[in-house]
């Protein structure tokens, strides 16, 4: 039998937990860039602008990167999907891409996506599988947010992660000519509710266990 003062620290516990999982759930906040009427301070190692003209199908707004064919076009992230992001670890990023305006306008061309995430001088690359399917289509993009599925040591993905200086992302041509223009459009960051939600499940349960 849970004598009073026992049930009262235990109540204690649970609140302080329940806290404590309200705080790591704000802290691991969904992040979406959608592009419907902004650029969202997205940048671009070329020119850029937000784009409302129906492209494939997508008619509610996506960045535009363009360039000139001599430079592959990257998109920057905006600043709210940098700084200490470690609460988002072991979630997804995840993205929509179309190459637009492609120099070769036929489906021999193969491109690449790729994420890099930077934390000042130091950087890791996610590259996804080559495919033909992007010329004027939107194709969708995910990653784990993992150190295994950046083939890089917990340390090292951790400390990229708490300091996120830069996110870039990119459609390589495996030709010599560069696409003019490339298109990106639902950038997400998802975390996983991990343990603050299996603490905040089981508060609940603790406090149920009064005094008989």
């Amino acid at each position: 039998m849970m004598t009073r003062n026992a049930w009262m620290r235990a109540r204690n516990v649970a609140l302080t937990g329940v806290a404590f999982a309200a705080a790591q759930t704000a802290s691991a906040s969904f992040i979406l860039s959608d592009f419907v009427t902004t650029d969202e301070g997205w940048t671009s190692n070329v020119d850029s602008w937000q784009e409302s003209a129906p492209r494939a199908g997508n008619d509610t707004g996506y960045l535009v990167a363009s360039g000139d064919g001599t430079i592959t076009p990257e998109a920057w992230a905006a600043p709210k999907f940098l700084g200490d992001q470690r609460a988002a670890v072991g979630g997804t990023f995840s993205f929509l891409a179309n190459v637009i305006d492609p120099q070769l306008a036929h489906n021999l061309t193969r491109y690449t996506a790729s994420v890099t995430l930077y934390s000042g001088a130091d950087s890791i690359t996610f590259a996804f599988a080559p495919t033909r399917d992007l010329v004027r289509t939107w194709g969708s993009f995910e990653v784990d947010l993992t150190a295994s599925a950046w083939g890089v040591s917990t340390g090292e993905f951790n400390g990229i992660m708490s300091n996120l200086t830069g996110i870039s992302l990119m459609l390589a041509s495996d030709s010599t000519f560069a696409p003019f223009d490339v298109g990106f459009d639902q950038v997400m960051l998802t975390p996983t509710p991990g343990a603050a939600m299996l603490l905040g499940l089981a508060a609940p349960a603790l406090l149920r266990r009064r005094r008989s």
